[in-house]
């Protein structure tokens, strides 16, 4: 009895000290150090400033891989994957992540070709329900109690889920030193403007990435509004204490990560015009290719839009939360990723969008640069110019796969199309990125007048990268085996 009391007096005193806010401490609010405790590290992978003698800067190659959720991390991972087959990420200049696929740039970035030696162990990884563990983590009762009495919080709980299972503590600083550029995107609710994991804002704040957790900076990236609380640092900048940086989704601000990747090219060109200026040299751009890795789901599908012969939206989670605050916020997301492809030229409106343009005016401070851009995007599935040689089972398969990737919704976990599995829907997703990458193209004219199909992998190696061999073209092991239920590469 007495025991009983005791426990029931805990309680009591944990939630009066909750509700008078006496509790509330700053245990975990920010895990970024003051670069006066150390040297400053500079990190040649988590830049926007790149080297212009370096060999990749022979031709900027950029990677911009949008927000998702598992679906996405897996989308990137796929395309990735693809790239890799056919040895063209040693190319990659940059790559620039919001949210769900920021798992897969923060994972490249620690574990560089490792990541493709182990693809079955990657896989796995990657259709983790990341939901479930943290859900099971967030009413452990040490973290109910510290989630009680300070400012640990969900968005430190999810933090922690994806650093056990992807990144095992690594810092910016496990980042290897070859390779393109790591750029992890998110939004500052401080300044409302789009916040990049690098060495030069982390300057800005009088701080040091190389010791930030990177399983932070990819909760920041993925923490929407509504479901997980900001991530927050330390502006050492202005204050030892008490002056902060509040981030969370990278989506309102680029939910594509392409104006990351254009500031890149901007900062580059501006280096190589001074070069050439102080050697006498004419300045002339470097080619420019952008690959927009893009896990949109289509939204004229039924299962992606809200139903018009419904009188009512709520749904029976509506009667405790009011779903609107996020259907609004996928609308603004609409909106951005609408205008963002607008300014590359590429016209998601249309179902048949053409997913190959060149772009002149990429940007404002150097008109003159012009680029190249591939739109790599699952709503490209389902449109009828979509190349099937004539042969009505590779329209009708492409369509099945299509139908499919589209359907999967924005979820820490891969789920939402019946009857599949995770393993399954991670299968649909791979033969997307073969698909896209392996058999997209359009019919030209060649010097004879005649029609021939050029495949965009082909524009690509031969465009960029001086590659004509059928490795580049075509990638290795590229046959496809039937798995679960889909075809799907071999190399996938």
């Amino acid at each position: 009895m007495r025991t009983a009391v005791l426990i029931h007096r805990l309680v009591l005193a944990v939630f009066a000290l909750a509700i008078l806010g006496c509790g509330i401490g700053v245990l975990n609010a920010a895990k970024n150090d003051p670069a006066a405790m150390h040297d400053h590290r500079s990190l040649p992978r988590a830049t926007i400033k790149l080297d212009p003698t370096a060999a990749r800067s022979k031709a900027f190659f950029g990677i911009a891989m949008s927000g998702g959720g598992s679906r996405a991390a897996n989308f990137s991972a796929a395309i990735l994957t693809q790239l890799q087959a056919r040895d063209l990420l040693k190319h990659v200049s940059a790559i620039s992540s919001v949210s769900g696929s920021s798992l897969t740039a923060a994972l490249y970035g620690v574990h560089g070709d490792q990541f493709w030696t182990e693809a079955t162990e990657m896989r796995r990884h990657l259709r983790t329900n990341f939901e479930l563990l943290w859900a099971w983590r967030l009413w452990l009762p040490q973290n109910f109690i510290r989630g009680v009495l300070t400012a640990y919080d969900r968005s430190d709980v999810m933090a922690s889920v994806f650093d056990s299972k992807l990144f095992k503590g690594a810092t910016f600083r496990q980042l290897k030193a070859d390779g393109p550029a790591i750029l992890i995107n998110a939004s500052s609710f401080t300044t409302g403007r789009r916040f990049v994991f690098t060495d030069e804002t982390f300057a800005a704040l009088n701080s040091r990435l190389d010791t930030y957790p990177i399983a932070y900076a990819v909760m920041a990236s993925a923490a929407f509004p509504g479901v997980f609380p900001n991530v927050t640092l330390h502006d050492y900048s202005i204050a030892k204490d008490q002056h902060y940086e509040h981030l969370f989704d990278g989506g309102p601000t680029d939910n594509l990560g392409t104006t990351t990747l254009i500031s890149v090219i901007e900062h580059l060109e501006q280096e190589r015009t001074q070069i050439d200026k102080e050697n006498g040299r004419t300045y002339t751009p470097l080619p420019c290719l952008l690959l927009v890795v893009d896990a949109y789901p289509f939204a004229e599908l039924p299962s992606n839009t809200l139903r018009a012969d419904t009188r009512g939206t709520r749904g029976p989670i509506g009667h405790l939360i009011d779903p609107n605050a996020l259907a609004a916020s996928d609308v603004l997301l609409t909106v951005g990723r609408r205008r963002l492809l607008a300014e590359l030229g590429i016209d998601v409106d249309r179902v048949d969008l053409r997913p190959w343009v060149k772009i002149a005016h990429v940007s404002k401070r150097f008109p003159e640069i012009s680029c190249y851009v591939w739109h790599l995007s699952f709503q490209r599935l389902l449109a009828t110019s979509f190349p099937s040689h004539g042969q009505p089972s590779i329209y009708s398969h492409s369509r099945q796969v299509g139908l499919v990737v589209n359907s999967i919704p924005t979820r820490f976990q891969l789920t939402g199309v019946t009857p599949f599995t995770s393993m399954t829907l991670q299968d649909y997703i791979f033969e997307a990125a073969r698909l896209l990458i392996h058999n997209d193209g359009e019919a030209r004219t060649d010097k004879n007048g005649a029609e021939i199909f050029v495949p965009y992998i082909r524009l690509m190696c031969e465009g960029f990268f001086e590659r004509s061999d059928e490795n580049c073209i075509s990638g290795t092991a590229m046959p496809a085996v039937k798995e679960n239920g889909v075809r799907r590469a071999n190399a996938a």
